[in-house]
């Protein structure tokens, strides 16, 4: 009887044996750490709403611009980024069209625009045209700010007006101009004479000090002639 309990006894303690061993582990409650750089800022764009927290959380290089404005985006400010946002057209007036500017050197950007018959604007009525900047490195759209000007100028800062009156830095800007009239459509806008052929020119700036050396040219011509177009209510007020 002896023997039989000992032999239960040592079957169980080989069954139930386990070996034990202890290690210490280290954890320290830290902050929460963005990640390096900024490759997922433009995320926070795409939320209902991106905070300044929000934006960076995302990565340690994430930047608020036009903060506090309706148009409030998170950008990577990369202080490594040396390229230039590029301008692409996207929109013009009803009844007009716009092509690359076949009169320009192959190192140049820009578009001409005309009637659909390919033919000049007719005088005395408004002028709207938009743009979409995006990185030149990585085809995503980057907010730049944008200046135009009738006048051929060395740097961003030489050029007298901002697109569309507004200095925030947005992925689409439209300009209005009227061709010509006693009053511009859009005051920010130069006023054109009513016969000729007329250049525009524009240069876009991401938040990294980055601007397209070479301009970006809008080539039109306006019917010459007296003006014989008449009024157009654009807009009524009560």
């Amino acid at each position: 009887g002896t023997g039989i309990g000992l032999s239960v006894s040592l079957v169980i303690f080989l069954l139930t044996y386990k070996k034990e061993s202890k290690k210490i582990v280290e954890f320290n409650c830290m902050p929460f750490e963005a990640p390096v750089g900024g490759s997922d800022c433009e995320l926070c764009n795409t939320f209902k709403e991106c905070s300044e927290y929000t934006c960076k959380s995302l990565g340690q290089a994430c930047e608020i611009v036009n903060a506090g404005t309706k148009e409030q985006k998170c950008i990577w400010k990369n202080p490594r980024d040396v390229n230039s946002p590029i301008i692409y057209m996207t929109n013009v007036s009803k009844g007009l069209k716009y092509l690359p500017d076949r009169n320009l050197r192959p190192d140049k950007t820009g578009v001409e625009i005309s009637k659909l018959d390919g033919s000049c604007i007719k005088a005395f009525t408004p002028l709207e045209f938009s743009i979409l900047t995006k990185d030149s490195l990585t085809q995503v759209g980057e907010p730049s700010q944008c200046k135009i000007d009738y006048n051929l100028t060395t740097k961003f800062e030489d050029m007298s007006y901002y697109m569309g009156g507004s200095n925030l830095f947005l992925y689409n800007h439209s300009e209005k101009l009227s061709l010509p009239g006693p009053e511009s459509i859009n005051k920010i806008a130069p006023e054109l004479k009513n016969d000729g052929t007329y250049t525009l020119y524009i240069r876009c700036q991401d938040a990294n000090g980055n601007f397209n050396v070479d301009p970006y040219s809008i080539r039109f011509c306006v019917e010459a002639g007296p003006d014989t177009t008449p009024p157009i209510i654009e807009n009524t007020n009560i």
